[in-house]
């Protein structure tokens, strides 16, 4: 039953939220104490001062998008440091080597490429 209004519920507080921004929104709610950020698109990530002052931004090599900015690791540690070494495999990129290592032969990988199920 706690659901039973959350459709008129979440469209009455889209309508409130539609009429400011989001800027006016956060002063909106520093001012009360409420403890909020922004919700960035991926374009505005790194513009953001404090991303660029705790240093988050990583920049790495891509094989085919070339030099990329990912966000980094969002702790630091002192003994046990971590960095990204490389980035992120595409969709795909190392099915067969981990499927090797969950015990699939060759021909086993063939069939669930023929089937189109990885």
């Amino acid at each position: 039953d706690r659901l039973a209004n959350r459709p008129a519920l979440k469209a009455d507080i889209e309508a409130v939220f539609a009429a400011r921004t989001s800027a006016e929104w956060l002063e909106i709610l520093a001012r009360e104490g409420v403890p909020a950020g922004p919700i960035y698109r991926m374009d505005e990530v790194f513009a953001d001062p404090q991303v660029a002052h705790l240093g988050i931004a990583v920049e790495t090599s891509h094989p085919a998008r070339g030099d990329i900015r990912l966000v980094g690791l969002p702790v630091t540690l002192t003994r046990t440091p971590a960095a990204i070494a490389k980035a992120a495999p595409d969709l795909g990129e190392n099915s067969d080597e981990l499927l090797r290592e969950l015990g699939y032969d060759d021909a086993e990988i063939a069939r669930l490429k023929a089937e189109r199920l990885i």
